[in-house]
């Protein structure tokens, strides 16, 4: 089965036509503020809301999908603004970056992290770095983590995730030290649960 996804939606602005919502075999949890309902969804949609009149609070959020769904492990793909909420609060062990062989313009300056949020820069360790025609896939895990956001959190003391290959890996090292990977090669992440 599909693992499950859960999306994070302040007001409920999503249609039930998005791929996910589409397909009868997902299971989706929504996080949302919104006391709204989607309908006509085919998938099996379940929804974890704050207590009325309090904003959505991810930390929050996460310890109640762990506790209420065994949720143990996420791996988040979102945008500048999920990222400057999630960041801020302490809420990410490691970033997955991908850098395509392209060039864009744009008027204003781009971020991972919508509004620069952050107090100070967060230092990177790179775990992997991964190519595959050109494009580049990196792995880092984030060196000064705010332990008092993660403690509040509820998830403190946990090993959240590793890398776990899906399919066999079809991998080498080059003379460079870049490994290269060809572009089937599926992967996941797995909790492990307390250390």
């Amino acid at each position: 089965p599909d693992p499950l996804a859960v999306v994070v939606s302040r007001r409920l602005t999503l249609t039930p036509d998005l791929p996910m919502l589409a397909d009868p075999q997902s299971r989706v949890i929504i996080l949302t503020a919104s006391a709204a309902e989607l309908s006509d969804c085919a998938a099996q949609v379940s929804y974890l809301r704050p207590a009325p009149g309090e904003e959505l609070n991810l930390a929050t959020m996460l310890a109640r999908l762990r506790a209420e769904h065994g949720v143990r492990s996420v791996l988040c793909e979102g945008g500048p603004v999920l990222n400057a909420s999630l960041l801020p609060a302490g809420l990410v062990d490691e970033l997955f970056l991908a850098i395509a062989p392209a060039l864009a313009g744009s008027a204003g300056a781009l971020s991972i992290v919508d509004r620069a949020p952050l107090a100070q820069p967060v230092g990177l360790d790179l775990i992997w770095l991964l190519e595959s025609e050109g494009q580049l896939f990196a792995r880092y895990a984030l060196r000064h983590y705010p332990q008092a956001a993660r403690a509040s959190s509820g998830l403190s003391g946990v090993n959240d995730h590793r890398i776990t290959p899906l399919s066999p890996l079809n991998a080498a090292v080059r003379e460079d030290g870049v490994i290269s990977f060809q572009p089937s090669t599926s992967w996941g992440c797995r909790g492990l649960g307390p250390t």
